[in-house]
């Protein structure tokens, strides 16, 4: 019931503990459960990209690349973000 930290950065926190642990599933279910309005959402796309593409879902990972890199999202997203669809295309090329 505390109000000092976000539930955005609560499912953030945890979903990246998660990862770091190897429970891809679990880490995705926590980033789900970052709202758009978040200031965190645009970096949980991200990072959901690329839980998708260490499980080889690789339509999922494309789907949250296409979101990341689309024209309204441009001016927020980071390099990493261009480096992941690049690296999404040479694998689902390969």
């Amino acid at each position: 019931n505390q109000s000092v930290i976000g539930a955005d950065q609560i499912a953030s926190t945890e979903a990246r503990i998660l990862y770091q642990k190897g429970d891809l599933s679990g880490a995705l279910k926590a980033y789900q459960q970052i709202p758009k309005s978040s200031t965190l959402w645009i970096e949980s796309v991200e990072e959901r990209a690329w839980i998708h593409l260490r499980q080889n879902d690789f339509d999922k990972a494309l789907g949250e690349s296409i979101t990341l890199l689309s024209p309204a999202l441009a001016p927020l997203v980071g390099p990493e973000s261009y480096y992941l669809a690049n690296f999404l295309s040479l694998k689902a090329c390969d």
